[in-house]
């Protein structure tokens, strides 16, 4: 009786072990033949033990093929979608992958675009691999010595690649599930939409506590068998992958080498000598990339704004909340160095659209249709989700840190010479579908040939909104119907708005040449109009050396002023008001400084908003606009008797010639369609001005606004009534 008990005791321990090894074995196996079902793969397995002690499932000798070729009525849907021609090759020509017998046949065109990979795996570890419903779970799976090698064949060109890469030690996954492939079935009437329905589970289900990886080793050569790039990458990390999201990933390094020389070499057809044909190419280029970081990349995120069949996402749903790149350097020998500090990346985020593009591509590829052809509301249609799919992006902040650039000119006039250039920061904030915050350079330096140092502080492209998105589907659709968009739709697919900021600039060359200016800060704002209903210009100290002022008569001028450089001061806002349908220059400011300054504020009333929303109806300002008060004021900076005397040069009069005759001139000017009274007064205030300059003002003060008609009426009828019509003023010197 004893013994019988032991005996069953032994059979049902001995059952319960093998149990565990088949359900391990088994889910590995259920891995391999959903791979080679998929249509996609192909799986090879050497050998596959189980061991009981730890539950360790280990394959060896294992080998993955990868080998797909996208037809070619895909390839050549039309020169509009994908810019690929829709005709078989004249010549004939024949594929790679045909040509060595390795297809169907030798007559086979080459109108496929085919990629293959091969990896294979000595040894693959799995410990507590489980059997689930619709794929496989792992406690931790590990690949060691593993190798890859990827071929990539496009139709008709000479871009062949081949690319093979080396495991630098182990790569582990813990805690994971892989669903199962399924088969891969391109549906000819939704060819985009089944890819995304196959891609969609594979991309979502999976689940990864961990990934590490060694890093790998890749060369990368052309289609003719010449390495074109060696790379390594350092280790790698992934932490935390779910529903299509992964809470971080990391990379700790890459680097690399790229044979300028043996590339040309390689790929030159020449009667030149080599020496003679590869003149001025660096014999190799080298990079180096330091630590990046991803932190909360949503792959969901992104699939939802392509693929209708996804489930809502959250409104701007976060692609990449952070991304951050080690400093980056590259070296070409001899030729130039370069780098980059570290730089951020930093929410960037999108929008499911309201209309998706992918059936209507499908919708043109299984009726080979082309675009051109549709009829106008197909064509506003996919117009309209190709707009919906860019406007849903955004991006909080871009920010790279010191560029820097130091190069050797290595043919030519400046042979041997060093340039340098840096850029201290490169910042984009507040990118949506509205405009951009901001695009700036800052801390911008130049040093080299011809001799020119060059610094700006900063340059900056500010509050830039986007035009009114109905305006540019307007101007598009236009041009797709073959018509001709008029001078207002144009306009209107301008910028809504803008600001320009340039500060702190600084030049000169060999010849002592300078320019510097202190701040430059333009804008203007459309209010939805063709015409810009705001536009401000502010320049601070704009100085030009006088060696770069080619007119004789400023050359003299400075030189009478005992000046080596002229500074030039602006400001400028000129506003139109919708309620009171008046355009106004107000502040109106030039300076030359220890010239003259030119300064006052001018008004128009009657400027309707079709006038502004339509360019060509402009010119009917004249009918209802009319002048409002205004003055001009040109006060003396310390130049305008140096003016007279240039003057009297010029003339060959003296300088107290030149003031008689300029205030005779003015009063006989006037007088001939003036009163006498006028023209004396006026006369009187220039002669005044000339003869101890200080200011002279032009007033127009009329007590109510003046109707342009009504001033080109007295021109013509009755000229002496202008200056009690406009209530013009001239005074001098005024204090």
């Amino acid at each position: 009786m004893k013994r019988h008990s032991w005996t069953i005791s032994f059979l049902l321990i001995s059952t319960s072990l093998a149990h565990a090894q088949s359900g391990a074995e088994e889910a590995f196996s259920e891995l391999i033949r959903d791979l080679n079902q998929s249509g996609l793969f192909t799986a090879e397995v050497g050998s596959m033990h189980y061991q009981e002690d730890g539950d360790v499932l280990t394959a060896q000798n294992v080998t993955y093929k990868f080998d797909w070729s996208l037809p070619g009525d895909l390839m050549s849907l039309n020169d509009d979608l994908l810019k690929l021609d829709d005709q078989n090759k004249a010549d004939g020509s024949k594929s790679s992958a045909a040509s060595d017998g390795s297809k169907e046949s030798d007559e086979k065109e080459d109108t496929e675009g085919h990629i293959s990979m091969t990896m294979t795996v000595p040894t693959i570890t799995a410990t507590g691999m489980r059997l689930e419903l619709d794929g496989v779970s792992y406690d931790t799976m590990s690949y060691e010595g593993h190798q890859f090698l990827v071929t990539i064949d496009m139709p008709g060109t000479d871009n062949d690649a081949t690319i093979k890469g080396t495991g630098l030690g182990k790569d582990e996954m813990v805690n994971g599930y892989q669903p199962f492939l399924g088969k891969f079935e391109i549906a000819s009437d939704r060819p985009i939409g089944s890819v995304l329905d196959y891609m969609r589970p594979l991309l979502l289900k999976p689940h990864l506590d961990e990934y590490t990886s060694a890093g790998y080793t890749t060369t990368q050569l052309t289609g003719k068998g010449v390495v074109t790039e060696e790379a390594e990458l350092g280790p790698l990390t992934m932490k935390n992958m779910r529903d299509g999201k992964i809470e971080s990933y990391e990379l700790a390094y890459q680097k690399g080498e790229m044979p300028l020389r043996a590339m040309m070499a390689g790929q030159t057809e020449s009667d030149e000598t080599p020496d003679q044909s590869l003149k001025g190419i660096p014999e190799k280029l080298t990079y180096e990339v330091g630590k990046t970081t991803y932190k909360d990349y949503n792959i969901a995120a992104m699939l939802a704004a392509i693929d209708p069949n996804l489930s809502a996402q959250d409104d701007n749903a976060m692609v990449l909340s952070e991304v951050n790149t080690g400093p980056i350097t590259m070296t070409a020998t001899d030729l130039f160095e370069f780098s980059i500090a570290p730089s951020v990346m930093k929410d960037f985020a999108l929008k499911q659209p309201q209309t998706y593009i992918v059936p209507l591509i499908d919708e043109l590829i299984a009726k080979g249709q082309s675009p051109e052809n549709l009829p106008a509301e197909q064509k506003r249609a996919l117009f309209r989700a190709g707009f919906d799919l860019l406007r849903g992006f955004s991006l909080g902040l871009s920010e790279n840190g010191e560029i820097k650039a130091k190069g050797t000119m290595p043919e030519g006039k400046y042979k041997g010479q060093t340039i340098e250039a840096s850029i201290g920061k490169l910042h984009v904030s507040d990118i949506s579908a509205e405009g951009v915050g901001e695009v700036s350079l800052s801390g911008v330096t130049y040093g080299g040939p011809p001799s020119i140092q060059l610094s700006l502080g900063r340059l900056a492209l500010e509050n830039l909104e986007f035009a009114n998105y109905d305006e540019i589907e307007n101007f598009f659709m236009r041009r797709l119907e073959g018509q001709d968009p008029t001078s207002a739709e144009m306009a209107k697919i301008a910028p809504e708005g803008f600001d320009i900021a340039i500060s702190d600039l600084s030049y000169q060359d060999a010849k002592d040449n300078k320019v510097s200016l202190a701040s430059l800060k333009t804008g203007m704002k459309r209010q939805g109009l063709a015409i810009p209903a705001l536009f401000t210009s502010k320049i601070d100290e704009l100085t030009i050396s006088k060696s770069l002022l080619r007119h004789p008569l400023a050359s003299v001028l400075m030189t009478q002023l005992n000046l080596d450089s002229l500074t030039f001061n602006q400001d400028i806002k000129i506003a139109w008001d919708e309620n009171s349908e008046t355009v106004n220059v107000d502040p109106l400011s030039i300076e030359l400084m220890q010239i003259a300054k030119l300064s006052g504020n001018l008004g128009f009333g009657g400027i309707i908003r079709n006038y502004l929303d339509n360019p060509e109806m402009a010119q009917a300002a004249m009918m209802t606009g009319t002048i409002q008060p205004s003055n001009l004021t040109l006060a003396d900076l310390g130049g305008l008797d140096n003016l007279i005397d240039l003057a009297g040069v010029t003339t060959g009069m003296g300088p107290d010639q030149v003031r008689e005759f300029a205030s005779s001139q003015a009063q006989a000017t006037l007088s001939a369609f003036t009163k006498p009274d006028f023209a004396k007064a006026v006369g009187g205030e220039i002669r005044a001005f000339l003869s101890d300059p200080k200011s002279l003002k032009i007033m127009l003060n009329p007590g109510a606004p003046v109707p342009v008609m009504q001033v080109l009426a007295a021109m013509s009828q009755d000229p002496g009534t202008i200056p009690d019509l406009l209530n013009i003023g001239v005074a001098a010197n005024e204090n």
